[in-house]
């Protein structure tokens, strides 16, 4: 079984992760019996943390 998932619910799932999404593209992962198999590829960066207020 193969799953598909929408731009925005990656989207949402990178923010909810901690996760900035950079850029994003529309590309062919791979074909399937001779035919594209359309997907995105995303480039995040992990949230950084503040750092904890000294005393």
């Amino acid at each position: 079984m193969r799953y598909s998932h929408s731009r925005e619910y990656l989207e949402m799932v990178c923010r909810d992760a901690g996760f900035s999404v950079l850029a994003s593209s529309d590309v062919i992962l791979r074909k399937n019996a001779g035919m594209p198999v359309p997907g995105f590829v995303f480039v995040t960066e992990a949230a950084i943390a503040s750092p904890a207020p000294t005393s």
